[in-house]
């Protein structure tokens, strides 16, 4: 159920985002380690059994490389990456 409410919110994020800098560069063509698209500055579900929401995702195809604070995404961050702010006011 977790899973379910989880990708369907993930879902709704990437259909409403509000800024794109580029399309979502072909995951083949990007560093094994590199996201082709990134999500910043939204509430994103966890999942945890503690409630938790993290500020930003970061993925590649349909693998979920990361979750975590904006702080955590330079790793993953490609030229080619797009991203998408969201630009909601976390508490």
């Amino acid at each position: 159920m977790r899973i379910a409410l989880f990708t369907l919110l993930l879902a709704l994020v990437m259909a409403s985002s509000r800024t794109a800098s580029a399309p979502a560069a072909d995951a083949g063509h990007l560093p094994a380690d590199r996201a082709a698209r990134i999500i910043r500055n939204a509430r994103i579900y966890t999942g945890n059994a503690s409630g938790e929401f993290a500020e930003a995702m970061a993925m590649r195809g349909e693998e979920i490389l990361y979750v975590g604070s904006a702080a955590g995404l330079e790793p993953f961050l490609d030229e080619r990456t797009a991203v998408h702010d969201r630009c909601v006011k976390l508490k």
